[in-house]
Parts: C-alpha cells; structure tokens; sequence
C-alpha cells in the first residue's frame, strides 16, 4: 500500500516539471546508462558507481590504460578537472607519455577557473612539457597568467608556442598559433538556452577541424557551430548531426 503510494507521489512530482526540465533528466539517466554499459563491455570493473571510477585507480589500475588502446591515433583529449585526483593524475600521466612515444598531439582544456587556481604551477608544468593544444576561457586564461587583462593573458597564451583556443562567450574565440592570433565569430543563435556541453562540443568542433589538417580559422569556425548547437536546446547531446552544420 505504502509502495503505491509512494509511486503516486512520484509519478505526481515527475507530472509537475516543466518538459524542458524532464527532457534534461531524461538525457542525464540515458547518458548514465550508456556509460556503465560501456564500461561493462570494457571489462572495467564497476564498484560503487560512476563517481568512484577516478579514486579507484592506484598504481595497479594503471594495467587498465592498455598502450594498444591508445596507439594509432592522431589527438588525445585530457580534462582539467581529473588533475584533483593524484590516482586519475598518474594515469593521464601515462596516457600522454603513451601518446607522446606514439607520435600524437596532447590536447588539454583547463576545465574550470577553480581548478586553475587549485594547480596552476602542475598545469604550468604539463603544459610546458607535454601539451600542443590549449582550450580555456577567457577567465581561465587570465588566471593562468595571473592578471585581469585579457590582453595580458593573450601575451601569455602566445608566449607558449603552442595552439590556443580560447573562447569568450558571445563575443566568440580566439585562437593563437604560430605567434598569431585569429579571431573567430560565434555563431549565432536565437536563444542561449542551457550553456552545459558548450566547452566540450567546443573542444571536440575544433579537434576535428584540426584532425583534418584545417586552418586555424576554419577549426575555430567549427568550434563554434558545434558550441551554437549545444547552447540552443536543453541536455549536453547535440539534436542534429554535427557534420550536416558545416
């Protein structure tokens, strides 16, 4: 009795969201699903969920980063915010001297401003090291840099003789590379609707172009298209096929 009646309240409390709100949960249950399924047909082991993933891994979880996995591909990918964790630290520390020794460009965005403050010098140090291509915003570059001028946290990005792409919200992006700076326009939406995804798609718009030899402008350019469909609807999942923007 009480589990029906609990259900009704459930199912009532669902009813009274707003659809753009049951839309999001919707995705976010899918996508959880999708990823521990993966995950099992990965043979990773999963514990406690999701969550626990990063602080599982110790020395001995390093096997699970398998070289044949990594080899033979042109960019990898690496998060900012894993840099909290020192077991998930070790093993993209692993990953990139992998990627490096086969011959690919490390890709690196710094996530958050919170996680630029918290390991500013670690991230100095990857970058100078390991790292060909930079994503940040605007306020992350800045703090790398540590002043308040964009101009200034420009000089710094240039300064590292590596690609840069920083973005600027509706002011659009820039991107440095070879001493150079171009700038590239957002792209325009009728509405900003949900902002979640936006540095990803960003992230995975200009990789693309840049997998493909692209110019600079022309990867900046499908940056911003990708980030333009993300931004228009709720959920971190593009409604459109990419490829059919560009």
């Amino acid at each position: 009795m009480f589990e029906n009646q609990e259900q009704t309240e459930i199912s009532k409390f669902y009813e009274s969201l707003p659809k753009p709100t049951l839309i999001a949960i919707q995705e976010l249950l899918e996508d959880q699903i999708y990823m521990r399924e993966k995950i099992k047909s990965e043979d990773i082991k999963l514990d406690e969920g999701l969550s626990e993933i990063a602080d599982d891994v110790s020395d001995e979880g390093l096997e699970d980063i398998k070289e044949d996995d990594i080899k033979n591909h042109k960019i990898a990918y690496l998060e900012g915010y894993l840099w909290d964790n020192e077991n998930a630290k070790k093993a993209m520390k692993k990953m990139v001297d992998i990627c490096k020794a086969d011959d690919q460009k490390i890709a690196f965005t710094l996530s958050d401003l919170f996680c630029v403050d918290r390991h500013r010098d670690s991230f100095q140090e990857l970058i100078n090291n390991d790292v060909d291509i930079l994503f940040a915003n605007e306020d992350e570059i800045k703090s790398m840099a540590q002043t308040s001028s964009f101009e200034e946290g420009l000089e710094y990005a240039k300064s590292l003789n590596i690609t840069a792409a920083i973005t600027k919200g509706s002011s659009g992006s820039v991107v440095v590379s070879n001493g150079s700076v171009t700038e590239i326009t957002a792209q325009k939406v009728d509405k900003v609707v949900d902002t979640t995804g936006a540095g990803d798609l960003f992230a995975a718009g200009f990789l693309y172009g840049y997998s493909k030899n692209k110019s600079m402008e022309e990867c900046g350019n499908y940056a911003s298209i990708a980030a333009a469909e993300i931004i228009s609807h709720y959920g971190g999942r593009p409604l459109v096929k990419l490829s059919s923007l560009i």
